[in-house]
């Protein structure tokens, strides 16, 4: 459970810095770039993820990530869509972190939906039916009823005599 929590806010974090450095008309990407930036995620989530990250000490990891984030993505711009694109994903991130558990137990409802169909077939064995057609058998039922109906019925009162 602590791996699922730490690898959703990891992909948060991440996300919430790549999307505001893109939306806000960031400088293209490298590769060497966005590794140091996971390292960086995955080093201040292991820390911290053991206790519940809430409050300040996530706020302030959402503007470590994002200030760092924006330098080591080549934060050479710093007008006012950058700053605003990063004010909104950090507060994506702040949002997605903290409800991190909630996020986590859908996910974990959702493969459990999706599989499901899998563990039924899995679990489910071979049926030999007789080669007799279904409608033969409700024909058969139809009749039984019928005839079960007549069977107690006696004969009327004036023939009796």
């Amino acid at each position: 459970m602590r791996l699922a929590r730490t690898a959703i806010a990891y992909v948060g974090l991440l996300a919430s810095v790549l999307i505001s450095h893109l939306v806000g008309r960031g400088s293209f990407i490298a590769a060497p770039a966005i590794v140091a930036l996971s390292l960086l995620i995955i080093t201040a989530l292991s820390i911290s993820m053991p206790q519940e990250l809430e409050g300040p000490h996530l706020a302030l990891l959402v503007l470590i990530t994002q200030t760092l984030g924006h330098f080591i993505l080549g934060g050479g711009s710093t007008d006012s869509s950058m700053t605003i694109s990063h004010l909104v994903g950090g507060f994506t991130g702040y949002q997605t972190v903290r409800r991190v558990d909630q996020i986590v137990c859908k996910l974990e409802s959702l493969v459990q939906y999706a599989l499901l169909p899998l563990s039924i077939s899995s679990l489910a064995f071979p049926i030999n039916l007789p080669t007799v057609s279904i409608s033969t058998y409700i024909t058969r039922i139809k009749e039984f009823l019928l005839a079960a109906h007549y069977l107690l019925r006696a004969p009327p009162s004036y023939l009796v005599n």
